[in-house]
Protein backbone atom coordinates (compact mmCIF):
# COMPACT_ATOMS: atom_id res chain seq x y z
CA UNK A 1 0.00 0.00 0.00
CA UNK A 2 2.82 2.41 0.77
CA UNK A 3 4.30 1.64 -2.63
CA UNK A 4 1.02 2.83 -4.15
CA UNK A 5 1.26 6.06 -2.15
CA UNK A 6 4.80 6.56 -3.41
CA UNK A 7 3.79 5.87 -7.02
CA UNK A 8 1.07 8.51 -6.69
CA UNK A 9 3.20 10.96 -4.70
CA UNK A 10 2.43 13.94 -6.92
CA UNK A 11 -1.31 13.34 -6.56
CA UNK A 12 -1.05 13.13 -2.77
CA UNK A 13 1.10 16.25 -2.60
CA UNK A 14 -1.56 18.14 -4.56
CA UNK A 15 -4.30 16.63 -2.40
CA UNK A 16 -2.42 17.62 0.76
CA UNK A 17 -2.06 21.19 -0.43
CA UNK A 18 -5.85 21.37 -0.85
CA UNK A 19 -6.82 19.39 2.25
CA UNK A 20 -4.46 19.79 5.20
CA UNK A 21 -5.77 16.63 6.92
CA UNK A 22 -4.47 14.62 3.91
CA UNK A 23 -1.03 16.21 3.92
CA UNK A 24 1.69 13.51 3.97
CA UNK A 25 4.67 15.87 3.70
CA UNK A 26 6.19 14.82 7.00
CA UNK A 27 5.86 11.11 6.10
CA UNK A 28 7.38 10.95 2.60
CA UNK A 29 10.89 10.20 3.86
CA UNK A 30 9.55 7.32 5.99
CA UNK A 31 7.47 5.96 3.10
CA UNK A 32 10.44 6.10 0.71
CA UNK A 33 12.72 4.31 3.20
CA UNK A 34 10.08 1.69 3.95
CA UNK A 35 9.38 0.88 0.31
CA UNK A 36 13.08 0.82 -0.52
CA UNK A 37 13.85 -1.59 2.33
CA UNK A 38 10.87 -3.92 2.08
CA UNK A 39 10.44 -4.12 -1.71
CA UNK A 40 13.11 -6.87 -2.12
CA UNK A 41 11.51 -8.84 0.72
CA UNK A 42 8.05 -8.43 -0.80
CA UNK A 43 9.24 -9.63 -4.20
CA UNK A 44 10.99 -12.64 -2.66
CA UNK A 45 7.87 -13.50 -0.67
CA UNK A 46 5.71 -13.50 -3.79
CA UNK A 47 8.12 -15.83 -5.60
CA UNK A 48 8.59 -18.12 -2.59
CA UNK A 49 4.84 -18.54 -2.15
CA UNK A 50 4.54 -20.21 -5.53
CA UNK A 51 3.44 -23.81 -5.38
CA UNK A 52 6.57 -25.25 -6.97
CA UNK A 53 9.31 -23.42 -5.07
CA UNK A 54 12.03 -25.84 -3.98
CA UNK A 55 14.16 -25.38 -0.86
CA UNK A 56 17.18 -24.28 -2.84
CA UNK A 57 15.04 -21.87 -4.88
CA UNK A 58 13.66 -20.47 -1.63
CA UNK A 59 17.18 -19.97 -0.29
CA UNK A 60 18.31 -18.35 -3.55
CA UNK A 61 15.57 -15.72 -3.32
CA UNK A 62 16.23 -15.33 0.40
CA UNK A 63 19.90 -14.56 -0.31
CA UNK A 64 18.96 -12.22 -3.15
CA UNK A 65 16.71 -10.22 -0.79
CA UNK A 66 19.52 -10.07 1.78
CA UNK A 67 21.93 -8.82 -0.87
CA UNK A 68 19.54 -6.13 -2.10
CA UNK A 69 18.82 -4.90 1.43
CA UNK A 70 22.53 -4.87 2.29
CA UNK A 71 23.20 -2.59 -0.70
CA UNK A 72 20.86 0.11 0.66
CA UNK A 73 22.35 3.35 1.90
CA UNK A 74 23.13 3.39 5.60
CA UNK A 75 20.73 6.31 6.03
CA UNK A 76 17.80 3.93 5.53
CA UNK A 77 16.34 3.51 9.02
CA UNK A 78 15.26 -0.08 8.34
CA UNK A 79 18.51 -1.46 6.95
CA UNK A 80 20.32 -2.33 10.17
CA UNK A 81 17.38 -4.00 11.90
CA UNK A 82 16.54 -5.99 8.76
CA UNK A 83 20.15 -7.13 8.36
CA UNK A 84 20.27 -8.21 12.00
CA UNK A 85 17.05 -10.18 11.54
CA UNK A 86 18.34 -11.73 8.31
CA UNK A 87 21.54 -12.86 10.02
CA UNK A 88 19.68 -14.47 12.93
CA UNK A 89 17.19 -16.22 10.64
CA UNK A 90 19.89 -17.35 8.21
CA UNK A 91 21.76 -19.03 11.04
CA UNK A 92 18.58 -20.88 12.06
CA UNK A 93 17.76 -21.84 8.46
CA UNK A 94 21.20 -23.32 7.86
CA UNK A 95 20.77 -25.63 10.87
CA UNK A 96 18.19 -27.54 8.81
CA UNK A 97 19.68 -30.69 7.32
CA UNK A 98 17.03 -30.71 4.58
CA UNK A 99 17.98 -27.20 3.46
CA UNK A 100 21.70 -27.95 3.54
CA UNK A 101 21.11 -31.12 1.50
CA UNK A 102 19.08 -29.16 -1.05
CA UNK A 103 21.84 -26.56 -1.30
CA UNK A 104 24.46 -29.31 -1.62
CA UNK A 105 22.61 -30.70 -4.65
CA UNK A 106 22.08 -27.30 -6.27
CA UNK A 107 24.98 -26.20 -8.53
CA UNK A 108 24.22 -22.54 -7.76
CA UNK A 109 25.45 -23.15 -4.21
CA UNK A 110 27.77 -26.15 -4.49
CA UNK A 111 30.18 -25.78 -7.40
CA UNK A 112 33.90 -26.29 -7.86
CA UNK A 113 35.63 -23.76 -5.63
CA UNK A 114 32.48 -22.89 -3.68
CA UNK A 115 33.06 -21.88 -0.07
CA UNK A 116 29.46 -22.46 1.00
CA UNK A 117 30.39 -25.77 2.61
CA UNK A 118 33.62 -26.97 4.16
CA UNK A 119 34.72 -30.51 3.30
CA UNK A 120 33.59 -31.60 6.79
CA UNK A 121 30.13 -30.05 6.23
CA UNK A 122 29.85 -31.79 2.86
CA UNK A 123 30.65 -35.08 4.55
CA UNK A 124 27.99 -34.45 7.21
CA UNK A 125 25.41 -33.68 4.54
CA UNK A 126 26.22 -36.84 2.58
CA UNK A 127 26.20 -39.05 5.67
CA UNK A 128 23.01 -37.46 6.92
CA UNK A 129 24.02 -36.06 10.29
Amino acid sequence: MLRDFLEQKEFFINLGSQYKESDLTQYWHFIENYVEAFEPIYEATIIIQKKDCSLSEFYYHWQKAICLVSMLDDVNVFKQSLMTSFEKRDKILLESHALRAALYLDPRFNYAGSKNFTPAEKEQIVVGK
